[in-house]
């Protein structure tokens, strides 16, 4: 019994330590034509290391959705604002910006937009 309760302990902390190792995940972007500017994405925070007004939504193998907190400006009404990057190394994945209006319009050409390259 002692045995399997120390096996079953050690399992344990493997599976915390498994689970506590994030890397951030690095992307090397060109934002509507602007020079690559490389993009910091830390996954166990959830934020944007060069864009703190952005949370990551959703981190999937295929693609990072980001969250625009931005506050609106006052008097205006309230849109989301997400900016989806499709994650690839070996092609441009792209940078796409979405918006949905508080009319329920979807604006899916909005800035910033491009084609990103995840970096090892």
């Amino acid at each position: 019994m002692i045995a399997w309760l120390r096996l079953s302990a050690l399992a344990c902390s493997f599976t915390l330590a498994a689970n506590g190792a994030h890397a951030d995940i690095k992307l090397l972007c060109t934002l509507a034509g602007k020079p690559p500017q490389l993009i910091t994405i830390n996954e166990q925070a959830k934020t944007v290391d060069e864009f703190p007004s952005l949370s990551v939504f959703k981190l999937s193998d295929r693609a990072v959705w980001l969250l625009d907190n931005t506050p609106p400006d006052p008097g205006s009404t309230p849109d989301v604002k997400f900016t989806v990057i499709e994650r690839s190394t070996n092609n441009a994945g792209s940078l796409k910006t979405i918006i949905i209006r508080d009319s329920a319009s979807v604006q899916d050409d909005a800035y910033p937009y491009g084609a990103c390259w995840e970096q090892k």
